[in-house]
Parts: structure tokens; sequence; C-alpha cells
């Protein structure tokens, strides 16, 4: 730990042990502005801050302590912990919570797959704040029919809007919108069939998912590489279909 570090935490831990009102605010900006998750050194820190202004309802604060208590780092895992500051934090005003909430209810995080309530969570996110995230699980679910009658061209309508993203809060997700947008575009599902576009798409979620890799907290990336890989095999077979067909 360099010097400049060590005095900064002690600044940070008295402020923390006097518990001032007015040093609320600079506890969560310093906490919002290291919180990388990569620091054993700062985030014991970061997560106390976190705690004592989500105390005091700070909505920045309940967001991101929810997000701790959701993926494990550095706290407890517990998406009951979660749901909850989730849901205190969007009654305040963030909006990012509303999606994060949704995340809890589609995959069952808290008991069994909410869909109804996982729905209503990614369309408040995009009308409060157009999140791209939204869009993007809002495609899934009218893709496959989850608590709403099976549209693929509206699916693949909301795919592009989440590439688009008015809002991307989370830019990892893209990968995963590309992925989709291009497996449409090979097989025609919701949209005319094009390979060309199937190649544009399909690459830039192979180029995502490559610098994600050394990143992947839920374990979805090798997962989704996979698939990739069996998708860009059938478009190769797909084209060459199509150059033999034209080379007679």
């Amino acid at each position: 730990m360099t010097t400049r570090t060590s005095d900064e935490l002690s600044i940070i831990k008295d402020m923390l042990d006097n518990k001032c009102e007015e040093d609320y605010p600079y506890l969560l900006d310093w906490a919002l502005e290291h919180d990388d998750g990569l620091s054993e050194e700062m985030m014991p820190a970061v997560v106390q801050c976190y705690q004592v202004c989500a105390a005091k309802g700070m909505p920045a604060a309940l967001l991101n302590l929810g997000a701790l208590y959701y993926t494990g780092r550095f706290v407890p895992q517990s998406y009951q912990m979660a749901e909850s500051l989730y849901q205190e934090a969007a009654e305040k005003g963030q909006h990012q919570a509303w999606c994060n909430l949704g995340y809890i209810y589609y995959y069952g995080r808290v008991g069994d797959p909410d869909y109804e309530k996982a729905y209503d969570c990614f369309l408040r996110g995009i009308l409060l704040s157009g999140d791209g995230n939204c869009f993007y699980k809002l495609g899934d679910m009218y893709r496959r029919g989850l608590h709403v009658k099976k549209d693929p061209a509206l699916a693949f309508q909301l795919y592009v809007r989440a590439a688009g993203g008015e809002q991307n809060y989370q830019q990892e997700y893209l990968s995963d919108v590309y992925m989709r947008l291009g497996e449409c575009l090979l097989t025609g599902e919701g949209v005319e069939k094009d390979l060309q576009g199937a190649i544009h798409f399909l690459n830039a979620a192979r180029e995502g998912y490559l610098k994600r890799h050394d990143g992947d907290p839920y374990g979805n990336v090798e997962k989704n590489i996979r698939r990739l890989t069996h998708l860009l095999a059938r478009l190769f077979q797909e084209l060459d279909g199509v150059s033999n067909v034209k080379g007679d």
C-alpha cells in the first residue's frame, strides 16, 4: 500500500468513525470513484461507505450496495438483500435499479422466475430512462413468449433499440445483443434473412466476448462463445452454399 493510499484510507476511516452528516456526500463520491472491484485495499472501505450512506437512504449507495450483494463481491452474497436495496433505490429515483430488479425476477433469484414482475421492471426501465439493457431483456421475453405473446418481429426491433440504446448503462451486455441480432438475421427469425448483416453482428459479438473473457462474474461468456462458434460455423456453411450456387 502506498503512503498516499494509506493516508487516503485513514481520512475515510476517520470520517466513517465520526459519522458527521456533512461528510456523507464526500464518502459516497469517494466510494463511487474507487468502486472498481479490483482493489483489495480500497473495497472494504468502499463497502463501509456504501453501508453508512445506504442507511441514510442515499440512492446511489443503495444501488451500488445492492449490486455488491447480488454478485457477492466483498460482502456475503444475498439476492434478498440485493432485492431490498434495489427496491428502495428504484423508489428514490435510481432508474437502473428497475433493470436490476428485472434480472432478479427473470432468473428467479429470490424464488421461482416471476416473468410478470420482470416484464414490469424492464418496461419501467425503458419508460423512465430508455435503458438499453431493458430493451434487450424485454426482447428476450417477446422472443421466447414469456408472460407475453411470442412476437419474433417485435423482439428483433427491441434488440435493435438495445444495440443503439438511449442509455447503455452496462456496455458489456451489448455482445449478447449482437449475438441475438446476428442469429435472427442468419435464421430469418422476426426479420428478413440477411447473411451479410449476420456476419457484421456475429463478429461484433465475438470481439465483445473476447474482451469480456477475463471478467466473467456469472460464467456466461464461455457458454456464449460456444454458441457463437456454432452460429459462425452455420453461417459459413450457408455462405459456401450461396457461393457454389452462384458458381454453377
